[in-house]
Order: C-alpha cells, then structure tokens, then sequence
C-alpha cells in the first residue's frame, strides 16, 4: 500500500525509497539523465508503432481489470496487431535477419 501512503501523508521520499517501492525504475547521476532519456526513447522508437501503442493503450485498460478478463482483453489487442503488415515484416525481419522497417500498418 506504497500508493496510500503516499497519496494520504504527502510526506515526501527519497530517491532511494521509490527505487525501493518500484516508484521509478531506476536512478542515474544528473549528468546521465539526458543520455539515458534518450537511450529510452530510442528503445521504445525502434518498436513498431502500432505494438508500442496498443501497449501503452492495454496497459491503462488492463490494470482496472478482474485477472480472467484483463487476459481475454489482451489477447484480443494482441489478436488485432498480428493481423497487421508490421506483423509480417518483424517476421520477415527476423529470418532476413534485418532491421524490420516498420510501417505503422
């Protein structure tokens, strides 16, 4: 009950505490912030589009959600991206052994 705490006590915390409580995922020096930024979002920007937002979108529609349900609703947005030609090209990417180049359809 980290969230309660926090939201009910506003008392502030360490750096080291939300790395504890999984607040943030990690902690880097001030002059690496910028850097690591950077290396994060060139991660998630290598992704396909479409897999990257229907990722974020089952994220936010899943946590609300009884166990049983939240994996019916993810296997239907997963359902829906392996019809997508990006699909198709992460496979061919894979055995061409290739940079997939990513479409967004």
């Amino acid at each position: 009950m980290h969230a309660q705490d926090l939201l009910l006590t506003a008392r502030p915390i360490s750096a080291q505490r939300a790395v504890e409580i999984n607040l943030v995922n990690r902690l880097v020096e001030p002059e690496a912030l910028l850097p690591t930024a950077f290396e994060a979002a060139d991660a998630i920007a290598a992704n396909a589009p479409l897999a990257v937002s229907a990722t974020r979108r089952g994220v936010r529609e899943l946590l609300g959600m009884p166990l049983e349900e939240a994996y019916l609703r993810q296997e239907a947005i997963g359902r829906e991206l392996r019809k997508a030609d990006d699909a198709r090209e992460a496979q061919r990417a894979f055995v061409e052994k290739r940079v997939p180049r990513w479409r967004g359809r």
